[in-house]
């Protein structure tokens, strides 16, 4: 008997629904310079593009077996158009400036739908989804002395997100759209892209959304030239991103027929950044080095992440203690009424968080085929304000208690401050250095060598971090047993290198390669259930061979 979930090997994965991506891009780009006279510029630029997609995902994580896939149909796109035309002075007086306004609409088309096989399914049909975005712009350099400049920069932004003639379908066992948990005979004998089709299910509702925000953001900042190789720089910049209409979602309630309209937009993100730094060329330019201290203060950081916004009666399969189906005597799964959350991959607004640290970056060629480059960091970045929000990092399991009990919003031992933990994938320090040497063959071409490695501290993959709750949240779970479901990332190194062959007229390559050589386990995402750790991982040790040509 094959076993249903994954084994031991980390990159092993139950994946039920083929994936599938088709994708295909055309855009178009122009620049046009006109010089008014000796002191002033005109610049104008134009950008086109045509994105056209259809795509088949798993989606349920390889561990359900219902098969839970999205699909995105033809039909799914964007286009956009974008404009700038900027006004400039020449570079030799003592003020050098830039003014301007730019642009930018985008309209994106979705039609596709999430199918649960056993359960509710979801077809969006969005014909009009809008970003309109506008922005006057300007940026001065003024020179107070030979050594010392000044800059001053403003702009102003607008942006507008619309969803006009949206519409999302339902389709669900209590309807009688979906065929239910006890035909999957029925579902089997179905045409394969039977739920394609939007005429088939039983209601829909429309999700028209829209959200306009205006920021105004400056920029201050002196550098002065110690010397003809040296100089030393501060600034201080506002930046902002603009808020989001986000999703809606109207679900119905199957024992009621009530309906509850759930929406998940978002606030705008401003941020306010200082930095101090220094810029030093050395040995006739051959060594260039680089260092910055910053400290970066956000308001409502855009938070994106998979949680419960809400919840609904649903009819669904009794489940025992252990999450096993009950079954009745004919050995057919118990359905009943059960209080279920609505999952929904939504943005949250941070309330506050600070990100500061030092970098350091050098670039040499010690000889004329050779070079090095590489950077340190360090880093803090963490929650700075009051956070208070419901702990939603596997519940069940660290306090012990129901799947009700867990998506209770006002269940108070739930009730957490996020307020000092670190922000999610960054590492305290990091470092990475690359080594290349090129040999020249003469008549023979050239041979490219590359040397890399790369290292990154220990970090958290979520904003939870489990490991600092474990004293002050009242979890059930011993602080042993945390380590195998905990966000935290230990450090990690990362080898790779490559030896490259071209010929004297560079037209075509032939490169051999490895990436990962000591074959480091590096988790980008990880998630966990009822104490089952999910994840997605970087690629293991590979290698091969590559070779292209240019014409």
């Amino acid at each position: 008997m094959p076993n249903f979930l994954p084994s031991d090997n980390t990159y092993q994965a139950v994946v039920n629904v083929p994936g599938e991506l088709n994708l295909d891009i055309t855009y178009l780009r122009n620049t046009f310079n006109y010089d008014i006279n000796d002191q002033y510029s005109l610049v104008w630029l134009l950008g086109y593009e045509n994105m056209e997609r259809s795509s088949a995902q798993d989606s349920e994580v390889g561990l359900d077996p219902w098969d839970g896939a999205t699909y995105f149909l033809d039909g799914t796109g964007a286009e956009s158009f974008s404009t700038e035309v900027q006004l400039q002075s020449d570079e030799y007086g003592d003020f050098i400036w830039i003014v301007g306004a730019n642009y930018f609409h985008e309209k994106t088309t979705t039609l596709g739908y999430y199918d649960n096989p056993m359960d509710d399914k979801a077809f969006w049909d969005q014909p009009d989804r809008s970003t309109d975005a506008f922005a006057l712009f300007g940026q001065g350099t003024y020179k107070l002395t030979d050594k010392l400049h000044a800059t001053f920069g403003y702009r102003f932004s607008d942006e507008t997100k619309q969803d006009k003639g949206g519409r999302t379908y339902r389709c669900s066992n209590a309807d009688g759209c979906a065929v239910g948990w006890l035909n999957r005979t029925d579902l089997n004998n179905l045409p394969a892209d039977y739920y394609e089709d939007p005429a088939i299910y039983a209601s829909y509702f429309a999700n028209d959304n829209k959200g306009s925000w205006q920021h105004h953001d400056f920029r201050v900042g002196l550098d002065y030239d110690v010397s003809a190789q040296t100089m030393i720089y501060t600034y201080l910049a506002s930046g902002f991103k603009a808020g989001g209409i986000g999703d809606v979602y109207e679900v119905v309630n199957d024992r009621t027929g009530d309906v509850t309209r759930f929406e998940t937009k978002f606030n705008p993100e401003e941020v306010l950044t200082w930095e101090l730094g220094a810029k030093s060329s050395f040995f006739d330019n051959s060594l260039n080095l680089k260092a910055a201290f910053f400290y970066t203060d956000y308001t409502d950081m855009q938070y994106a992440s998979v949680g419960s916004i809400g919840n609904v009666e649903r009819l669904s399969v009794v489940e025992d203690d252990n999450g096993t189906p009950v079954l009745d005597e004919n050995g057919e799964p118990v359905l009943d009424f059960q209080n279920q959350p609505v999952i929904a991959y939504y943005t949250q607004n941070v309330p506050g968080s600070t990100i500061k640290g030092l970098e350091f970056e050098f670039d040499w060629k010690p000889y004329p085929n050779g070079r090095i480059t590489g950077y340190i960091t360090w880093t803090d970045a963490k929650i700075t304000e009051d956070w208070n929000t419901k702990w939603d990092y596997d519940s069940e399991y660290l306090f012990d208690i129901s799947y009700e009990e867990s998506i209770d919003p006002e269940n108070t031992l739930l009730a957490t401050n996020l307020k000092g933990n670190n922000l999610a994938m960054t590492p305290k320090y990091t470092a990475n250095i690359s080594y290349t040497h090129t040999f020249n063959l003469g008549e023979y071409g050239f041979i490219h060598s590359w040397l890399n490695a790369s290292w990154k501290d220990d970090s958290y993959s979520t904003v939870w971090n489990v490991d600092k709750h474990l004293d002050d949240m009242d979890f059930s779970v011993s602080d042993e047993a945390t380590q195998y479901i905990d966000d935290s990332r230990d450090a990690f190194a990362v080898y790779n290198a490559s030896i490259k062959y071209e010929p004297q007229g560079q037209n075509w390559y032939a490169e051999v390669f490895v990436n990962n050589a000591s074959d480091e386990t590096i988790q980008y995402w990880n998630n966990t259930s009822k104490g089952v750790p999910k994840g997605s991982f970087g690629m293991p040790r590979y290698y091969g061979v590559r070779a292209g040509f240019s014409f």
